[in-house]
């Protein structure tokens, strides 16, 4: 591996500050756009069982997909949304689960089986 020289060495530090600021910059956008659109952070639902609480409130429609409805939820005190399509059976095991619930928030636990667009399945469940 080649050493660097100082002129090398200036470039990288000047590159490297170059993308923080830009990282800087894109982060600041982002929650300024979240903000806006009153939007928390994401829930990413991950394989395996996802616990979490669904929050007494009516799904809105998503800003940039047509096709999909927030949900807001509570992850472990935290709230954040929870993009479900429409078309797929979760949404609407979600509406039945929520019209079912006795309390609010209420707990739920979404176990996810797959990875791809073919093979993943969700199941939705209430904690007890």
């Amino acid at each position: 591996m080649a050493k660097q020289t100082g002129s090398q060495s200036q470039e990288r530090e000047d590159f490297d500050s170059f993308l923080d600021k830009e990282m800087d910059v894109m982060e600041q956008q982002r929650a300024a756009r979240m903000k806006e659109k009153d939007y928390k952070p994401w829930f990413n639902i991950k394989v395996g069982t996802n616990t979490f609480e669904f929050v007494k409130m009516a799904p809105r429609p998503h800003s940039s997909y047509a096709n999909r409805m927030v949900f807001r939820i509570l992850d472990k005190g935290e709230e954040k949304d929870m993009a479900v399509s429409k078309s797929g059976r979760l949404y609407s095991d979600i509406i039945r689960f929520m019209k079912a619930a006795k309390k609010f928030p209420a707990p739920a636990e979404i176990i996810r089986t797959g990875t791809t667009r073919t093979d993943t399945r969700y199941t939705l469940q209430e904690v007890k």
